[in-house]
């Protein structure tokens, strides 16, 4: 499955793996982030809560499978 959205900011990512991703049950997640912010001048505090908010939804998302 595909779940990119081009353009999309890390911050609409979270949501969508919230949503749409992580229900699915995956085994293995691709997740290509910070093109959005970098093209745009986003603030790096902002990215990196985002990426940790989306990387703390994957490990909870695992612990809950094992």
């Amino acid at each position: 499955m595909n779940h990119g959205v081009v353009g999309d900011s890390t911050h609409a990512m979270v949501k969508r793996l919230r949503q749409d991703v992580l229900p699915q049950k995956p085994s293995l997640v691709l997740w290509e982030t910070g093109t959005h912010e970098a093209a745009v001048g986003g603030s790096i505090e902002s990215f990196g809560e985002a990426v940790q908010s989306g990387i703390e939804a994957l490990r909870a998302a695992k612990s809950m499978s094992s």
